[in-house]
C-alpha cells in the first residue's frame, strides 16, 4: 500500500490502542481525551459509542487498504500491518462486550466507576494481560510505518518519476492526516507526533530528492540515498567516534633515534633469536607475534613499524598487483573510560579509520542505520553500538576492500585488553578469523599463557632478547649531552664507558627502567657528582620496576605528587598540562576573583611551560605530558607507563597516597576549578550550525566547538556535585560563580539555554554537538541543578521559585526528580536512582505530589513513581507527604514492596477511609475478585465501603482522587 494508506491505517490503529490502553489504565486520562467535561456527566454509553466508532473507522481502513492490493502489491510489511489491524479488532470487540455487560449494571452507570466496574467482569489477571497485549501493539505500530516507509523507498526505484510525482501530491495529504490524527488521539502518546513527524519529514525528503533529479531515472540505492550519503557518513563517524580514540597512539613514544633499525636489517638465521620480520611482509604467512616484559617497547615498535616506510615497501610485495591499505590500533585504558580496552572499540577504531579512507562503503556496511536515517533523520544515533552490528559491518569491510586491496593490521597490547580469560580466548578467535590470503597482522603482548597457546608456532620475537645495543645507544646519547659526562669521558673514558654499560645489563631489557634510570644520573651530574658518585647512585637503584617507583615515591614532596596523581585519576578524561595547572592552583579563592575574558596564547604557553617544570620535580617522570617533544598547551598529562598505572593503583600504594593528603583535599574540587577557569578563558565565537567546523586562528582557548562548552558545563557541575556534604557551601558558591560565568558567556551571543532543546539525541552522545539534550527545554540554572542533582544548590535557590507560576514550577521540577530523573551524560556522568534529598526539598517547599504539570499530560509525579516501582524510601517519602495510597500501581506492585511500606500504605487508606465516613454513610459495598496483592492475601475478597463518598469529601490535598477502595484489599490487614 503506498505510504499515505499506510498512515491512514496506522493512524486508526493508534487511535484505538490509545483509547484502549488508556481505558484500561486509568479513567480520569481517557476522560480527558474524550471530551474536557466533568467527569460525573460521561457515562458507560459514551465510552461505548466512541470505542464502537474507533472500531468501525479501524475496520473501513484495513478494507479500504485491501482494497487497494490489486493497485500496489502486498508486501511483508502490509501484511504484518493489516494482521495488527485484526487484533487490534479482537481488543476492540472484546472491551465492547464487557461495556455492554456493565451498561446493563444500574449500579455502574458513571464513568467514574469503571475503573472498578471492570474488575467485575474480568479478573485482574485479564486486564492486566491485556494491557501488555496494548503496550506491544503500540510498539508494533512504529516499526511498521518505519519499514513501510523503506519498502516504499526501494519501490521507487523501479519507476522514480510516477512514484515520485505521487510522493510529491501526497505529501499535503499525508500532512493534514497526521495533524487529524494529532488532534483525535492522547496527546500524551508523543511517540506518535515523533513517528508522524518522521514519515512528514521523509516523504518531503524523498519527494524532493526524486523530483530534483528530473527525467534521469533512479537505478541504484546510491542514486536514491544520494542525498542524503554525505550527511549519513559524516553522522555516522561521529557516532563511532570517542574521545579516546586516538589518544594512546599520540601518546605511545617515538622510536629513539637509531633505535631499532634492526627490524628491517638483513637477517641471518644462524645469529637471530626471532623470526625474520622482512620475510613475513613480503610472504603470504599471516600473523606475527611481538612480546615482551613489561616496559620492553613493544608499543614504541610496533608505532615504528606502523610508521616506518619500509613497512609498505616491504608489503606491497605480498600485495602484488593489488592496492594497500594498512591500520593500527592500541589497546590502552584510559583514566576511567574502559572503551579502548575493550573489541567494541577495536571495531569502532578499524571501522571509523575504514570508512574516512573509503567513504563510499558507509551505506553497505550500515544499511539499517541508513534506512532509519533516512526516514527518522538523527534518532538512529539514539541505538548503541553493538558487537554484532560491528562484527557484521567489518567482515563486510574486509569482504569488500579485498576485491582490490590487501589488508595490514597493527593491533598492540593484546593484554590489555578488558576481560577474563574466556574473553581473550574470544578475542583471540577473532583475530586468527581474520586471515586470509588478502590479510595480515602484526599483534603485539605480553608473554602471557593464552598468547603463548595461541601464536607460539605463528612468527614471532622477544623484544628484552634483542634491545641490549638500543638500550646502550640510549644511555650513551642521553648521558653524552650533558656537559658534565662530557666533561667525565675526558677525564675518566674507562669508568664513563662501564657506567654505561652498566646500566644496559641492568636493565634486562626493560626500556622504561632505562629511562627512569637516566634521568636519577642527569640528576645526579646537575649536582656535580662524580663518576664514582654516579655508579653508587646506579647501584642503589633497584632493577625491580615497582621498587624503583617506590624509591621515586619516597624521594620527592609525597603530599604533593599525591595530590597531582588523584586529580590525574579523578579526571574523567585525559586532563591537559593546562588544565591540570588550573587544578593545581594553591589559592582557593582564585578562581572568584578572574574575570570572564581570554588569556592571550603567551599566557597559556607560560602556565604549560611552568605546570611541566613542577611536574617534572614532584613526579619525576612518573606522570608527564604525552606527545610530541615541543610542547603544546592541550598535551595530555598521563603516566609514563601502564606499568605505573598499575602500581599506583594497587590498594597499598593508593591508601598511601590517600592518606598524604589532609580532609580539606578534594580531587573533584580541584577538577570542578579546573572546568570553571577553562569557561572563564575561553575564547568565545559564535556557535554555527552543528554540522559545520568553526575555523579560526589556532589558539588553546579558542572554542572550536559549542558542544565544549556544554560538556565542560555538565563536567563542572557533576564534579562540584561529586565533592559531597563535606563542603556544602564551597559548593553552592561555585555553583553560583559558574552560573554567573554562563549567563555572561550567554549574555556576548554564543550561548543560549534554550538552544539546548533544538539537539533531540540521546545524552549518551555527549561529545557531538547535536546529541546534547536532557529531554526538557532548559528553563534555568536551577533546572540544570535538579536536573544534576546538586541538592546544595537546590536547598539554597528553591526558595526562589515564587510567583503565579510556582505552584506549577514546583510540580515541574518535583517531576523530572520522580520521573525523569536516570541521567546519562557520557561514561563518567550517569546515574538512575533519585534524589531523595532534591524530592524532600520540593515538598517541603509546597510542591504536591498530585499536581501534574500542564504540558506534561501524562499523569503526576506519584503516579509515575507507582508506574516505575522504584526506591522504597521514594515511596514513603511521598506518602508521608500525601501521595494517594489508592493508586492502583501500588497493588499491582506490591509484591515487591517491603512489610514497612506496605504497612504505610495500609495506614493511610485506613485514615482516608476514617476521615470520610460519616454517621448517615450509605453502606455500600464492591467486590473485588482475584486479588493478587499483599503478602497472604490469596484469592479472598474484601469489602469496601463508601467508595463513592470518598470522592467527595475528600482532601484537598488528594483533590484529584478517584474512587478506588477496590484497591484496600491489595495491602495486608486491609481486609
Amino acid at each position: 500500500m503506498d505510504p499515505v494508506t499506510a498512515l491512514g491505517v496506522a493512524s486508526s490503529v493508534v487511535q484505538l490502542v490509545d483509547f484502549a490502553q488508556s481505558l484500561v489504565r486509568s479513567t480520569y486520562e481517557i476522560y480527558k481525551s474524550i471530551s474536557g467535561q466533568s467527569s460525573a456527566s460521561v457515562d458507560l454509553q459514551t465510552i461505548t459509542t466512541s470505542l464502537k466508532t474507533l472500531n468501525d473507522d479501524l475496520r473501513q481502513s484495513v478494507e479500504s487498504a485491501a482494497l487497494g492490493k490489486g493497485k500496489t502489491p502486498p508486501s511483508n510489511n502490509d501484511a504484518e500491518l493489516l494482521a495488527l489491524c485484526q487484533n487490534c479488532n479482537v481488543v476492540a470487540d472484546k472491551l465492547i462486550s464487557a461495556l455492554d455487560r456493565l451498561k446493563a449494571e444500574k449500579n455502574h452507570k458513571i464513568w467514574d466507576s469503571f475503573g472498578r466496574a471492570l474488575l467485575t467482569v474480568w479478573t485482574k489477571k485479564e486486564v492486566e494481560s491485556l494491557e501488555k497485549q496494548l503496550d506491544q501493539y503500540r510498539h508494533q505500530i512504529s516499526l511498521l510505518i518505519n519499514a513501510s516507509v523503506r519498502e516504499q523507498v526501494t519501490r521507487l526505484q523501479a519507476d522514480h518519476s510516477s512514484q515520485g510525482q505521487l510522493i510529491c501530491t501526497s505529501l499535503q495529504a499525508t500532512q493534514d492526516l497526521s495533524q487529524a490524527v494529532l488532534k483525535q488521539t492522547d496527546q500524551n502518546a508523543k511517540w506518535q507526533a515523533k513517528v508522524i513527524e518522521a514519515i512528514n519529514r521523509s516523504s518531503y525528503r524523498l519527494g524532493k530528492r526524486i523530483w530534483d533529479v528530473g527525467a534521469s531515472p533512479v537505478n541504484t540505492r546510491d542514486q536514491l540515498y544520494g542525498g542524503y550519503a554525505e550527511q549519513f557518513r559524516s553522522e555516522l563517524l561521529a557516532s563511532l567516534h570517542y574521545i579516546e580514540m586516538e589518544s594512546r597512539s599520540e601518546n605511545v613514544s617515538e622510536a629513539y633515534e637509531e633505535t631499532f633499525q634492526w627490524i628491517f636489517s638483513p637477517y641471518s638465521a644462524a645469529n637471530q633469536k626471532w623470526s625474520n620480520f622482512v620475510q613475513f611482509l613480503k610472504s603470504d604467512q599471516g600473523l606475527y607475534w611481538i612480546t615482551g616484559k613489561p616496559g620492553s617497547g613493544k608499543s614504541t615498535l610496533m608505532k615504528y613499524i606502523k610508521n616506518d616506510h619500509r613497512t609498505a615497501a616491504h608489503l606491497n610485495k605480498w600485495a602484488g598487483g593489488k592496492k594497500l591499505y594498512l591500520a593500527g590500533f592500541y589497546f590502552w585504558c584510559a583514566g576511567d573510560s574502559e572503551i579502548q580496552m575493550t573489541q567494541e572499540g577495536l571495531l569502532r577504531t578499524l571501522i571509523h579509520k575504514a570508512l574516512l579512507e573509503f567513504p563510499q562503503l558507509a551505506p553497505l556496511l550500515f544499511p539499517k542505520r541508513l534506512e532509519t536515517f533516512v526516514v527518522f533523520g538523527g534518532i538512529v544515533w539514539g541505538e548503541s553500538w553493538t558487537l554484532t552490528e560491528l562484527l557484521s559491518a567489518f567482515k563486510l569491510f574486509i569482504r569488500e576492500t579485498t576485491k582490490s586491496y590487501k589488508i595490514f593490521l597493527l593491533i598492540d597490547g593484546l593484554d590489555e585488553f578488558k576481560g577474563k580469560y574466556a574473553q581473550q580466548v574470544k578475542l583471540v578467535e577473532f583475530i586468527q578469523s581474520l586471515l586470509n590470503s588478502d590479510v595480515k597482522l602484526c599483534v603485539s603482548s605480553r608473554p602471557w599463557n593464552v598468547f603463548e597457546d595461541a601464536f607460539k608456532t605463528r612468527p614471532s620475537l622477544r623484544l628484552e632478547d634483542l634491545t641490549y645495543e638500543d638500550i646502550r645507544y640510549y644511555c650513551s646519547t642521553n648521558l653524552s649531552n650533558n656537559p658534565g659526562f662530557t666533561a667525565l669521558q675526558c677525564e675518566k673514558p674507562r669508568a664513563a664507558s662501564d657506567l654505561i654499560n652498566n646500566v644496559s645489563k641492568k636493565a634486562e631489557g626493560v626500556f622504561l627502567w632505562v629511562i627512569l634510570v637516566v634521568q636519577s644520573l642527569l640528576e645526579g651530574l646537575t649536582d656535580g657528582e662524580r663518576l664514582i658518585d654516579l655508579q653508587k647512585r646506579l647501584d642503589s637503584l633497584p632493577v625491580d620496576l615497582e621498587a624503583l617507583f617506590w624509591r621515586i615515591l619516597n624521594s620527592v614532596d609525597f603530599e604533593r605528587i599525591s595530590q597531582l596523581i588523584q586529580i590525574v585519576r579523578a579526571s574523567p578524561g585525559p586532563i591537559s598540562i593546562v588544565e591540570l595547572s588550573y587544578a593545581d592552583e594553591d589559592d582557593p579563592n582564585f578562581v572568584y576573583k578572574l574575570p570572564t575574558e581570554p588569556l592571550s596564547k603567551l599566557a597559556f604557553e607560560s602556565r604549560a611551560e611552568l605546570m611541566r617544570r613542577r611536574l617534572n620535580a614532584c613526579c619525576k617522570g612518573l606522570l608527564e605530558p604525552q606527545g610530541t617533544a615541543k610542547l603544546d598547551p592541550q598535551a595530555k598529562v598521563g603516566y609514563l607507563h601502564r606499568t605505573v598505572k598499575d602500581f599506583i593503583e594497587k590498594p597499598v600504594v593508593w591508601d598511601k597516597l590517600l592518606e598524604a593528603t589532609n580532609a580539606s583535599f578534594g580531587p573533584s574540587l580541584r577538577l570542578s576549578i579546573s572546568r570553571l577557569f577553562s569557561l572563564k578563558t575561553i575564547r568565545l565565537v559564535n556557535c554555527l550550525p552543528s554540522t559545520e567546523h568553526i575555523v579560526v586562528e589556532q589558539h588553546p582557548s579558542v572554542l572550536r566547538d559549542h558542544a565544549k562548552f556544554w560538556i565542560d558545563v555538565v563536567h563542572c557541575i557533576w564534579d562540584i556535585r561529586l565533592y559531597g556534604p563535606k563542603a556544602q557551601d564551597t559548593q553552592v558558591r561555585l555553583l553560583e560563580e559558574l552560573k554567573r560565568t554562563m549567563e555572561e558567556i550567554m549574555n556576548k551571543g554564543a550561548y543560549n539555554l534554550d538552544r539546548l532543546d533544538s539537539y533531540s539525541e540521546p545524552l549518551s552522545y555527549g561529545d557531538c554537538p547535536e546529541s546534547i539534550s536532557f529531554n526538557h527545554k532548559m528553563r534555568s540554572f536551577f533546572h540544570l541543578a535538579v536536573r544534576l542533582q546538586v541538592e546544595p544548590y537546590v536547598r539554597a535557590h528553591i526558595s526562589d521559585i515564587q510567583g503565579p507560576n510556582q505552584e506549577e514550577d514546583l510540580a515541574f521540577y518535583l517531576r523530572i526528580s520522580v520521573k525523569n530523573f536516570a541521567f546519562t551524560f557520557d561514561e563518567t556522568v550517569s546515574y538512575n536512582e533519585p534524589s531523595l534529598g532534591i524530592v524532600a526539598a520540593l515538598l517541603e517547599h509546597g510542591a504536591a505530589p498530585e499536581e501534574g504539570w500542564r504540558d506534561l499530560m501524562q499523569g503526576t509525579a506519584w503516579k509515575h513513581v507507582g508506574k516505575s516501582a522504584i526506591t522504597f524510601e521514594l515511596l514513603m517519602l511521598l506518602l508521608h507527604n500525601g501521595a494517594d495510597p489508592f493508586e492502583p500501581q501500588l497493588d499491582t506492585n506490591a509484591k515487591h514492596f517491603a512489610p514497612e511500606v506496605l504497612e504505610l500504605v495500609k495506614a493511610k487508606r485506613d485514615e482516608a477511609t476514617r476521615k470520610n465516613l460519616g454517621p448517615d454513610s450509605e453502606k455500600k459495598t464492591v467486590v473485588a475478585k482475584n486479588s493478587e496483592l499483599g503478602p497472604d492475601s490469596g484469592k479472598k475478597t474484601v469489602v469496601a465501603k463508601n467508595s463513592e463518598l470518598l470522592q467527595v469529601n475528600a482532601p484537598s490535598k488528594w483533590s484529584r482522587l478517584r474512587s478506588r477502595l477496590t484497591c484496600t484489599s491489595c495491602i495486608k490487614g486491609g481486609r
